[in-house]
């Protein structure tokens, strides 16, 4: 079974440093290089700041749950949006900094919330 770590922060910038200092803390457990752990971070900021700037209002709560799994970290993470008018569009930078950082990832826009889906593998051979 994966271990599970899980976080709520306002809906506001300056608690994201929250979510990269365990996504970064549980990557160099599972032995992530310095390269991949600042992947990591990098796509968890990027993952996280979209969630925020979606947010209804900024008493919304962020919500993120890691999952530590063999070699692969897994986050989930969502917050409440106003209505469902689509899909959330994440912008090309974004997109691109994302495809470069990790495996997977994902923005899916639910009934009034917003979630965010990302996956990385460890590639350190120990």
């Amino acid at each position: 079974m994966p271990d599970e770590v899980s976080l709520k922060f306002p809906a506001s910038f300056e608690y994201i440093r929250l979510a990269r200092l365990v996504a970064s803390g549980l990557a160099a457990q599972v032995n992530f290089n310095l390269d991949d752990i600042e992947d990591l971070r990098i796509a968890v900021d990027e993952l996280c700041s979209a969630l925020v700037e979606a947010a209804a209002d900024r008493s919304s709560t962020v919500t993120v749950t890691f999952r530590v799994d063999d070699q692969q970290i897994q986050m989930e993470a969502d917050v409440p949006t106003v209505g469902a008018n689509g899909s959330y569009v994440i912008d090309d930078i974004s997109s691109h900094i994302l495809r470069a950082a990790v495996d997977r990832h994902e923005l899916e826009q639910a009934a009034e919330r917003l979630i965010a889906r990302m996956s990385k593998q460890c590639l350190t051979v120990n």
